[in-house]
């Protein structure tokens, strides 16, 4: 962290820049914050995405008052969490990099060596649309070419070898035949037999710089895997025409050269896995149609591919949603907009990684659940001489926090750890600090009470301002860390796992690989709770567990 402090005769400004995790820079910002006596505070995060459990509470001590701290922030995560405990900041948006929405007509594959697969992989993933597609593949002269006969098996576009002078149509492929070159002017297809050109006929050189004259900012084109030059010098053409240029990445090519000469040029836009360029050309054509799932899932593998985040297992509607809203929110025109930032920008991706990670939690959820592991499941564990439990999807950590209570009141968190797991790194830090807003503390309070507790929920609290801390002793009692449940396996064995409403956006598949991995984590002995929407049903994976209490979904470990 770097801190620069500014005083005048009435003010302090405190400029914050980097992350400030350590601990050193965190007593460094509160003793610059207590020591401003009698000056009015500014505080700016300008690269912060979170603050310590200690900070917070020092922001939230002097945010109220005559003279409050004021607070900006240039990330939305530290923003939004701010916003959620209450405490006033002001956002200040970053500059992030924009791509005005694309209206292609046509599109364009080039490669030579090792190409072959890729091309026909792509061309199968893009939807029938009025788009007319152009391929180019250095092939020998003297051996047939045989990939219109290959494309006719796996697309629904008419695919061609043209003749001279052909116009050109919509829905269909045009392949560069052996032995010419391939031109494109005013929407006919020329073919001529002119010397080679860098070793190559058909040449992907003169099929993209004719391609870029006659669709300047209206084609894309895909530059693959091969040997040599060819094709480079009409990057340059392309790019100035406003054409979008695609690279295959070179590091999942044999043929290496051909791309990585494109990449030394620097007249691209992007550098694409073989998942990337069949999600940029599936999502090309769709213009202002919603995209099938097909296409959507396209777009999720190479999310995942790129980011490791795997969303494809969701439920259909639940994918379809999520599009629906980021479109909305995010404000980018198209859905090619959408997927192209996300694979691209890393700010686009944790938008949409926020959308998917749906975050809904509050104390006590559930009660009258609760209560039935009060009255029926904890004193069974409490014979066993150390408990461990699962919250599964913990999101902000009050479910967990919530059991810590439970456990204390009926004299076993001694012998207790709660595993409190979540895929979202950003929710276990705002977890792990225990803070939160006072502003739903009477729903809290009730909630506490209809789950059969004998106290005050204000016991397990301390109260700053408008926030509140879950006390120590709960807090140490309850380990926060990243876990998915689509991605990663047994980690422990427990006496109870509490996995509520997480499942109800997944598939069918992917509700049984995690009642699977649930049934491999538990105790033979063990209980299983789910949200009140959710359900084992009676099929295969009712050989794990059987119903304890169908009502509030509690299920036993079958031994």
């Amino acid at each position: 962290m770097s801190l620069s402090i500014h005083d005048d005769a009435n003010k302090r400004r405190l400029l914050v820049l980097g992350d400030i995790s350590a601990k050193n820079d965190q007593e460094e910002l509160i003793k610059a914050i207590n020591n401003a006596t009698g000056l009015a505070v500014e505080v700016v995060f300008y690269d912060a995405q979170f603050l310590s459990n200690k900070l917070i509470k020092t922001l939230a001590t002097y945010s109220t008052g005559e003279n409050p701290v004021s607070i900006k922030t240039y990330h939305s995560s530290l923003s939004q969490y701010l916003y959620k405990l209450g405490v006033a900041s002001k956002y200040v948006p970053g500059k992030s990099e924009h791509y005005s929405t694309r209206r292609f007509k046509a599109l364009a594959l080039a490669g030579s060596a090792e190409s072959l697969s890729v091309i026909l992989q792509i061309i199968e993933s893009v939807p029938l649309s009025n788009y007319s597609i152009f391929i180019v593949q250095h092939v020998s002269e003297k051996q047939p070419n045989r990939l219109d006969e290959l494309l006719k098996m796996r697309t629904d576009y008419s695919v061609l070898m043209p003749h001279d002078m052909m116009e050109i149509k919509p829905s269909t492929i045009y392949i560069a035949p052996p032995g010419h070159h391939l031109r494109v002017h005013n929407q006919h297809i020329y073919l001529t037999r002119d010397r080679k050109v860098r070793f190559a006929r058909p040449s992907i050189q003169v099929l993209f710089e004719s391609l870029a004259y006659e669709y300047g900012p209206e084609i894309m084109v895909a530059l693959l895997s091969g040997y040599g030059d060819d094709g480079i010098s009409a990057l340059k053409i392309l790019r100035n025409k406003g054409a979008t240029v695609l690279i295959e990445s070179p590091s999942e090519c044999k043929a290496k050269a051909l791309p990585q000469t494109a990449i030394n040029s620097a007249h691209y836009d992007h550098i694409l896995s073989i998942k990337g360029l069949q999600s940029f050309f599936a999502s090309a054509v769709i213009d202002d149609n919603f995209p099938h799932l097909a296409t959507i899932k396209l777009f999720l593998s190479a999310v995942q591919e790129k980011y490791g985040y795997d969303f494809t297992g969701y439920q259909s509607g639940t994918l379809q949603r999520r599009i629906r809203i980021l479109l909305k929110t995010t404000d980018v025109g198209s859905y090619f907009t959408l997927q192209r930032q996300v694979l691209t920008n890393t700010d686009s991706f944790e938008q949409l990684f926020h959308s998917f990670s749906i975050n809904i939690s509050t104390f006590f959820r559930a009660p009258a659940q609760l209560n039935y592991l009060r009255q029926n499941v904890l004193p069974f564990l409490e014979s066993f001489p150390h408990i461990k439990v699962w919250v599964a999807g913990c999101s902000s950590g009050e479910e967990a926090y919530s059991l810590a209570i439970m456990f204390k009141e009926l004299n076993i968190l001694d012998k207790t750890i709660i595993y409190a797991t979540d895929i979202n790194p950003k929710i276990l830090y705002e977890a792990k600090n225990g803070i939160y807003s006072c502003q739903e503390m009477s729903s809290y309070e009730e909630n506490y009470r209809l789950s059969g507790g004998n106290k005050q929920f204000s016991d397990y609290i301390t109260d700053y301002g408008n926030i509140f801390e879950i006390s120590p002793e709960l807090r140490q009692k309850v380990l926060f860390f990243r876990h998915s449940l689509v991605n990663d396996g047994v980690f422990n064995e427990f006496q109870l796992i509490i996995c509520r409403n997480v499942m109800i956006y997944f598939s069918n598949e992917l509700q049984e690989h995690v009642v699977e991995l649930f049934s491999r984590s538990i105790h033979r002995d063990g209980f299983l709770t789910l949200g009140n929407k959710e359900s084992i049903k009676h099929d295969a994976r009712c050989q794990y567990f059987k119903i304890e209490n169908k009502q509030q979904r509690v299920y036993k470990c079958l031994n």
